[in-house]
């Protein structure tokens, strides 16, 4: 699928030429960024994920009318976290941190609708420790780890009627 990027594009004094988004549609994925002939660095960097490292596409050769393609993929899955009480949806907050510490992934809040609980998150693969926090309760927060496999999801109820 595609993933939104930015795009930022250096001449080889290291001056940015060019900059702009990929977003997630096909007129716009890829990003069509005109050139002048001439060598080219490419920085791209994820919207959607936190703690994904930016990458740097060197030497880019570009000659006049022609068209290069590049792209990279940035590997990721789908992480769904509810909150319930049986069979009822709880509003809770969501935090998702690597389980070796670092910064937060992905935060995010369930509400009570089917819509949003499960919340979905698209993260890089990896362990990570999920704390779940009721919003209107005095329930003490669910913590759990999960691991996240690139191109699957993988799904996990926090039951606060347990």
């Amino acid at each position: 699928s595609r993933v939104d990027a930015g795009v930022r594009v250096f001449d080889p004094r290291g001056a940015e030429v060019a900059f702009g988004r990929t977003y997630n549609g096909p007129e716009t994925n890829p990003r069509v960024v005109p050139l002048a002939s001439g060598t080219y660095d490419v920085l791209l960097g994820s919207v959607e994920m936190k703690g994904v490292e930016d990458v740097r596409i060197e030497g880019i050769e570009v000659k006049g009318g022609e068209r290069v393609d590049h792209s990279h993929d940035f590997k990721s899955g789908i992480l769904r976290i509810g909150a319930v009480s049986g069979a009822e949806l709880v509003d809770a907050t969501l935090s998702v941190r690597p389980a070796g510490g670092g910064t937060e992934a992905a935060r995010g809040r369930t509400y009570t609708s089917a819509s949003s609980n499960p919340k979905e998150f698209t993260i890089p693969p990896g362990t990570y420790r999920v704390v779940v926090k009721p919003v209107r309760s005095q329930a003490a927060a669910k913590e759990f780890e999960v691991t996240v496999e690139a191109e699957g999801t993988t799904e996990r109820n926090a039951n606060f009627g347990q």
